[in-house]
Order: C-alpha cells, then structure tokens, then sequence
C-alpha cells in the first residue's frame, strides 16, 4: 500500500509542474499551494478532471507541428518523386490521438539519429582543424570566394546574409593578412564619424563593437570568430548547411543566428546552451530561487522554459563560442519573429544515458544542471535514464536556406506585462499549410 502511495505522489508532482510556472515564480509564499493542495491538484489531473491550460494547449499543437514537420523530411526523403500531401494529411490525423507526453517522446525518437550525427560531424571537423591549425586562413578564403560567387547568383532573399557573411569573412581575413585580396574598410567604430552614430550603426557584420576593448580581448574574440567560422565551413561541407552568428537584419536587434546553406523541413538549427533548472527546484522555489530567475533580472530573455517546465538559463553563455564545444550552441542569440515570421521553433531533446556518448561526443552537449534532478520531479516516470535534459531550435517550414533563424519567443504567458516590441508570431489554426509555407 506504502509502495503504490508513493508512486501516485511521485505522478502527483510531475503533473502539478505543469501550472504557469512563471506565475509561481514571482508568486509569494502565502499564494503557493500546500504539499497537500499541489498533490490533491496532480491527482485530479491524472483522473483527467482539470482540463489543460492555455500554455499546455500551444505547446500540443507545437510538438503536433513539429513532428509533422519531422515526418514530412523522412517521407520526402523516402519518396522524392511523390506527392506526400495525402499521407501528410494521414499522419496528422495520427499525431492528433496523441497528447504532450506521447509527442513529446516520439520527437525525441525521431531526432536522436539526427543529434548523433551532428555530434560526430562537430568532432570530425575538431580533428581535422586541431591536426592543421594553420589551414583555417585557407578554409576561410576559400568559404570568402564562394561567398562571392553566392552573391551573383542569390536571390534578392539572401542578399543581407550574404553580404553580411561576406563581410565579416573581410575584416578576419585581413586580420590574417589577406590585404592584398581583400579591399580596405574601415571598421564602423573607426571612421571619423562614428561619434555620432547610433550604438546599431557602430557593430561590425558579427554583431561586434570593439572601440574600448583591449587589444588581447579583441585578438582573442578575433580569433574564436575565426575559429567558429572555419568550424562552420567544414560542418556545412558535411551536412549541407550549418549557422553562424553575425549582425541581425532586425532594426535594433544587435546580433542574430542566420542558417548558412540549405535546411530541410523539422531539421536541427541549433541548441540553447547554459543551467538546466530543473523542474522540481520551480514546483516550490526558494526566495533565492525566485529572486535569481525573476524576469526583472532577465533584460534579454534569455529564461527559456520547456513544454515540461523545465528552465534553460542561456544569460551568462557566450555569444562567441569557444573551442571544444557546441559550434550549434548559439540559439540564445536567435530573435523573436515578427507576426508569421517564425521560421523555427522551439522544441525540447534529452541527451538518453542508452546513447553511450562517450567523452569525445560528450563535449558537445552544450547544457549541465544548476541542481542535479531529483525522483521528486518526475524522473523515475521516465521511459529511459536521462542524462541531460536540452532545448533546440529546428526547422518549423518545409525548407529554409541563406536567412536569419527567428522563433516566437512566446511571452504570452509571462505574469506581467509582455514588452512593447512583442507581437506574438502565429500558425495557422489547422496547422497543415505551414508545412508547406
């Protein structure tokens, strides 16, 4: 009897963190729920007698759309002399019998071949930069000339990118000592009128203002751009596209992460990085906690909270990667799209213990815990051991390539008023056409 208590409570709270978290974040202790309310509120929900929240509801049609999106690549691929509308049409009839859990773990099937791919790619382009570092001036004149080459025959849709690309492959190559292929610019920062610019007209094509940094700081981010840049070149060459980031075509926006090649539909774009917090630290957090996670302490948004509320912390992760890490983990810096923009969403992946990633592959989950999990929080419900728990951007269209990568930040559901540049970016009700958009 003891035993089946248990379990039942160990469901009671894994279905309680299903609430607006942020509301309970910045709730006082005297509005938080007892033990006794929140495991009598877990216990309706297993019995089905609390329909789901408005925040529950997006997210299934969110996991719905992405893994039509995932399905529409694998059938494509399977079948790319065939009209795929038809079966489309039949799999979202066969995603709608399933709920946020269920979805939830078939994405997660679905991408784990992917996740291992990328990670095996990012390791094979480490090995072969660590074994010729000298050879990075070479990948990134030749990546210069093709970017060139791009140029005369893109779209008027891929113009900012590729002449921003191109532009940041200048000011590193003359760096290198390319000044004879590469024609003389200033920096924006050092003509005689950069006095008067505004801070946006002051950043160079990464995003970058480096007037008052000191030389070693500005040689070393220069080189870590490099390095990134390189790296990109290489994974692009392996997978077909891979993403940078440079300066935002957004007014305003500072920097951005734009996909370098071509995207096909529910592919990985990139990861967010940081804390993991997971879900039971949230369900009753300290005042410490609620004061450190507070959006007033959150300028950027850079809190991200998946389906299953669990917290990315991306504030204090770099905007330039560095060596011997995730060259994906940039989807911090990624921009909230304006209305039917999006070209991406939201989605969250487990890094499963079944895996067996060893220390070369391991280097590359970009993610630890701000506090180890407990089997309060619902892990010991879990069909596999997890090792980490992860957030990741992927492709919401059917395809996308040479663009700025931008996802609905969804601040709808923030317990305060949601800033004034926000507009929340919207699908359609149906969620068929967007597939195809």
């Amino acid at each position: 009897m003891i035993r089946v208590l248990s379990a039942k409570k160990m469901q009671s709270v894994a279905y309680v963190s299903r609430q607006k978290i942020c509301d309970r974040l910045l709730s006082t202790a005297a509005d938080r729920p007892t033990v006794f309310e929140r495991a009598w509120m877990g216990f309706k929900h297993l019995i089905g007698k609390i329909p789901p929240t408005k925040r529950e509801r997006v997210e299934l049609q969110e996991l719905r759309l992405a893994l039509l999106s995932i399905h529409s690549r694998r059938y494509e691929e399977d079948n790319p002399n065939q009209s795929h509308e038809n079966k489309l049409s039949k799999l979202w009839k066969e995603n709608e019998r399933l709920k946020n859990v269920g979805l939830r773990y078939e994405i997660q099937v679905e991408l784990v071949p992917e996740l291992l791919e990328l990670f095996e790619t990012y390791h094979l382009v480490d090995k072969q930069l660590e074994s010729s570092p000298k050879q990075i001036d070479m990948l990134l004149f030749q990546d210069y000339e093709e970017t060139c080459r791009a140029q005369h025959h893109s779209s008027s849709n891929n113009d900012y990118f590729l002449s921003t690309k191109r532009g940041a492959l200048e000011i590193l190559l003359r760096d290198f000592g390319r000044s004879d292929s590469i024609p003389p610019k200033a920096l924006p920062w050092e003509s005689s009128s950069s006095g008067g610019k505004h801070w946006y007209d002051q950043l160079d094509e990464f995003g970058y203002n480096g007037k008052n940094a000191k030389l070693d700081v500005y040689k070393a981010i220069r080189y870590h751009q490099a390095y990134n840049m390189a790296r990109s070149f290489l994974i692009k060459q392996h997978l077909g596209y891979s993403v940078l980031a440079l300066k935002s075509n957004l007014a305003q926006a500072g920097r951005g992460m734009f996909l370098d090649g071509t995207a096909p539909s529910g592919a990985i774009l990139a990861f967010f990085p940081g804390q993991v917090w997971p879900r039971e630290y949230l369900i009753s957090p300290t005042h410490e906690v609620i004061e450190y996670l507070s959006w007033k302490n959150n300028p950027n948004f850079q809190l991200h909270f998946r389906g299953d509320d669990y917290c990315f912390d991306c504030r204090a992760s770099p905007y330039t990667v560095l060596k011997e890490s995730n060259p994906w983990a940039i989807a911090h810096i990624a921009n909230h799209a304006p209305w039917c923009q999006a070209n991406s969403r939201s989605i969250g992946i487990n890094f499963f213990e079944k895996m067996r990633l060893n220390s070369s592959l391991r280097k590359y989950i970009p993610n630890e815990y701000a506090k180890p999990p407990t089997l309060m929080g619902g892990s010991i419900l879990d069909r596999d051991a997890i090792e980490m728990h992860s957030f990741c951007l992927i492709n919401r269209r059917r395809e996308i390539s040479y663009e700025e990568i931008l996802f609905d930040y969804n601040l709808s559901f923030l317990p305060e008023e949601m800033p004034e540049w926000y507009l929340q970016a919207g699908y359609k009700s149906n969620g068929m056409h967007e597939v195809y958009s």
